[in-house]
Parts: structure tokens; sequence; C-alpha cells
């Protein structure tokens, strides 16, 4: 996939309100028993958001070499 596709598909996950994707996120929890477990806060953290991911590459970016 080109640079190009990938900060789109990234900057689209910004664009979704979070309260749409709870009920789906519930339902996968539950399907593969994290409910009432301490995982789901804690692994989705580790692959980052959208928002993270593109504050991380403008703050490289702005680097000088």
């Amino acid at each position: 996939m080109e640079r190009s596709k990938w900060r789109s598909l990234v900057l689209s996950t910004m664009m979704i309100p979070s309260f749409v994707t709870m009920i789906p996120q519930y339902i996968l929890f539950s399907k593969i028993g994290w409910v009432g477990t301490y995982l789901p806060l804690t692994v989705p953290a580790f692959f980052g958001s959208g928002f993270n991911i593109f504050l991380m590459r403008q703050f490289y970016l702005s680097i000088d070499d």
C-alpha cells in the first residue's frame, strides 16, 4: 500500500466518533472473553490511536536532520 493510502486510513479512523464503535467493541471483547478483565483497557493502548500516530508523525517530520 502506498504511504498516502496508509495515511488516509489512519486519519479516517479519527473521523469516526468513539460512541459509534462502542457497541461493536463490546461485542468483540465479549466474544473473545475479555469482558470483566483489564485486557480491553490495556491491549488496545499498545496499538495506538489514529490521533497519537498522526501527532508522532508530525513531530518526527519537524525534527531537523
